[in-house]
């Protein structure tokens, strides 16, 4: 069933509407999801808007439509309701389901455990990690993270703050962090490896997708020494 929008327990459908053989279509144009584990809540938005959904039962919660422009990425808590929704210039930092938030100006932050947020910055040379207390909104430290390329497609931190990955068409490279959030261990590897995901509450697997003279596939691999411990080929 395709859902347009969604109000408390009331669900407004479109005139297309259809049954697809696996799952429920929720929307269209560009949709971006988070999915908080442990209110088991899923948040997703196309334009101005964000909805939420509770899992797996499918029943829409509600949604937002004020001052929500354009959401393009979203960073769920792994261990309470705490969630980030951001656009091209501005992080919506909510506290729960209930819709209640505060904005700071940023995009692209991620949620870690510690109820911090991670960005990293890439337009300084070195590249520079930013946390940030989401309550106050204070900066509390900022590392330089040295890297070797320019070009880097993606960045990627694991929630409980431990290990950042960046990627880029030649190489990974692998940060590991101390408790109080410096810099203590550093790994190269050298392929295409794009995109990239640290399993949720696992910082010791990495998912990692590969683009090589093999062929393409979604491989599971360890941090500790990179090594294989699944994969998974496909075509296109």
């Amino acid at each position: 069933v395709h859902f347009d929008k969604s109000f408390g327990s009331e669900v407004v459908h479109s005139t297309n509407s259809y049954i697809t053989s696996i799952g429920k279509d929720i929307g269209y144009n560009w949709m971006r999801f988070g999915y908080n584990p442990t209110e088991n809540v899923l948040y997703y938005s196309s334009y101005n808007e964000i909805s939420s959904m509770l899992l797996p039962q499918l029943t829409p919660l509600d949604t937002i439509t004020h001052d929500v422009y354009n959401i393009d990425h979203y960073s769920c808590s792994e261990i309470n309701g705490l969630f980030l929704a951001s656009n091209s210039n501005t992080t919506y930092i909510f506290n729960n389901k209930n819709f209640d938030y505060k904005t700071y100006s940023g995009h692209n932050f991620i949620i870690l455990n510690n109820d911090r947020m991670f960005h990293l910055d890439t337009s300084t040379n070195p590249y520079t990690g930013i946390l940030v207390n989401p309550q106050t909104k204070e900066i509390e430290k900022k590392v330089q993270i040295q890297s070797n390329s320019e070009y880097w497609s993606q960045w990627t931190i694991s929630q409980d703050g431990r290990y950042l990955c960046l990627t880029s068409a030649q190489s990974l490279q692998l940060f590991e962090f101390s408790a109080n959030f410096n810099i203590i261990n550093k790994w190269e590897y050298t392929g295409n490896y794009n995109p990239v995901r640290f399993v949720p509450q696992n910082s010791s697997q990495i998912i990692v997708g590969e683009n090589d003279t093999k062929g393409k596939r979604f491989s599971l691999r360890s941090t500790d020494d990179f090594s294989i411990i699944h994969h998974y080929e496909f075509d296109n």
